[in-house]
This record gives C-alpha cells, sequence and structure tokens, in this order.
C-alpha cells in the first residue's frame, strides 16, 4: 500500500500535470473548441478543480494557503498573458471567473482540511 507521503507526490505530480494543460489551454493560439459550453463556466470550472485538488497534497493550512497563492497567482497572470498571444484576447469577466473558481475551490479545501481532521493553524 502506498504511504501517505507517497500520495501526496503523486496529487502534487497530477496537479502540476493539470497546471500544464490548463496554462496550454489558455495560451495556445488555436485554443479547444469548447462545443457550445460557456466560456466563463470553463474558467471557473478549470480554477476550481485546480484550486480543490490542491488538497490532495497539503497537509495543513500553510501549505494550503501556498497553493492558493499559486493559484490566485495564475489566474490572474495567465489571462493577462492571453492578450500578448495572437489571436487570444484578455477578458476582464474571464479573469473574474478565473478568480471565483480560485476562492470557491479554496473555500471548499479548507472546509475539507478541517474535516478531514487538519486543524489549519489561526489565520
Amino acid at each position: 500500500m502506498p504511504s501517505e507521503r507517497g500520495l501526496r507526490a503523486a496529487a502534487l505530480v497530477l496537479w502540476l500535470a493539470a497546471w500544464a494543460v490548463v496554462t496550454w489551454a489558455m495560451l495556445d493560439p488555436a485554443p479547444p473548441d469548447l462545443a457550445g459550453q460557456s466560456d466563463k463556466l470553463v474558467h471557473f470550472g478549470s480554477f476550481f478543480l485546480i484550486s480543490i485538488t490542491s488538497l490532495g497534497f497539503c497537509r495543513g493550512s500553510g501549505q494550503l494557503l501556498a497553493a492558493g497563492l499559486v493559484c490566485l497567482v495564475a489566474a490572474v497572470g495567465l489571462e493577462l498573458t492571453q492578450g500578448l498571444v495572437p489571436s487570444r484576447t484578455f477578458e476582464a469577466a474571464d479573469m473574474a471567473a478565473n478568480l471565483a473558481g480560485v476562492a470557491t475551490g479554496m473555500a471548499l479545501a479548507r472546509f475539507a482540511l478541517v474535516r478531514l481532521g487538519r486543524r489549519p493553524s489561526p489565520a
């Protein structure tokens, strides 16, 4: 049976791979076809999933806060960078959807951290 440390390491690797996919999808000059899906929903969902899955490798609130900051910086940075990519544009509404996804995902991750018995330190 894999150790907790091994599982956390695997969760971190998968989280980084997810970031690679999101980064590619957001910065590719020929964006993937969303097949009628709401652009804002895709932005929200991507950042929500990445944020909440950080719980897989975070053992405490300090690590969760660090992961949350990475998510926040990436949510802003990737959207700003889209404005520099040919055929892509910066949209404030997309950035808002990214940030809403991060906020929701991190709030649920913090709640889960407490419920799993990994007591967060005072913020």
